[in-house]
């Protein structure tokens, strides 16, 4: 069995024993072989995990109302996509340009406009990042891997960072949840630099795309901030950085450099 599947597993035990009306609303998975079928004419290739996920849980359409927000606790009503939710997202981003590295995003959890996306056709040694999608489209790396935000579910609920209140909400203590958060991603600082590099080559000299790509970038750090208040320029490789330092040294009205300037900052660099 998969680490994902022990972790998948831990968190069903808990639900189970906790809360067994909801475990009780907990769609069984589909085969391998439906699974495929599904995706087959997609113009993407699914990570493996995936594969995993939904042959052990198939997920809910959000126009239902049987649906649960178990596998996101933080993220109040998210929720696990069926596959045709999925594919159907998944296209709408396409078509409005919305990728990670030039990658297409699958949406395996989401509502309302927000989600938390796989990136096809991965690394094959490395498992897909897990992005976050914001209700204006924003586009951050929130997971290191599907596990790894699998272990942080894991562990909210086991210490009861996460629980279900009277009404049936979600409710989750935002510290505790950080805390827990840090402790399985602390590749993340690192990843969301090299993602910019690569970023900055796809976009070349287009302006509207730089701009965005700074933008994001200056968006992303805040949520790094958050998670990892002792973050500063020393925590990089040079190498990650000096992309930033160069645009910032540019005159203004040829670079971004309010934007290096304003990232650099959140950074605590000295200059």
């Amino acid at each position: 069995m998969s680490e994902l599947l022990t972790i998948l597993n831990s968190i069903s035990t808990y639900i189970e024993s906790n809360y067994p009306n909801v475990a009780a609303k907990l769609p069984p998975g589909l085969s391998l072989e439906t699974i495929q079928e599904i995706f087959e004419n997609q113009p993407y290739q699914l990570p493996q995990e995936v594969y995993e996920f939904y042959h052990w849980c198939s997920g809910w359409d959000w126009e239902t109302e049987n649906w649960d927000s178990l596998f996101a606790p933080y993220y109040g009503t998210m929720t696990l996509c069926s596959p045709k939710k999925a594919i159907e997202t998944a296209l709408y981003f396409e078509k409005n340009g919305i990728s990670y590295i030039g990658k297409h995003l699958i949406p395996l959890f989401g509502y309302d406009r927000i989600y938390l996306c796989i990136v096809e056709n991965w690394q094959e040694k490395f498992p897909s990042p897990i992005i976050y999608v914001s209700e204006l489209y924003g586009v951050e790396l929130h997971y290191v891997s599907l596990t790894a935000m699998m272990q942080v579910t894991a562990e909210t609920w086991n210490t009861s960072t996460a629980y279900i209140n009277q009404e049936g909400l979600v409710e989750c203590d935002e510290q505790k949840f950080i805390d827990i958060y840090r402790q399985h991603n602390s590749e993340l600082p690192q990843m969301v630099l090299a993602r910019f590099k690569q970023e900055l080559e796809i976009a070349g000299s287009n302006s509207s795309k730089l701009y965005k790509v700074w933008n994001n970038l200056s968006d992303e750090l805040d949520w790094l901030d958050k998670c990892f208040p002792n973050l500063s320029f020393e925590n990089f490789r040079y190498e990650l950085v000096e992309p930033i330092i160069k645009e910032m040294n540019k005159k203004e009205e040829y670079s971004y450099s309010h934007f290096a300037t304003k990232i650099l900052g959140k950074l605590k660099y000295s200059y």
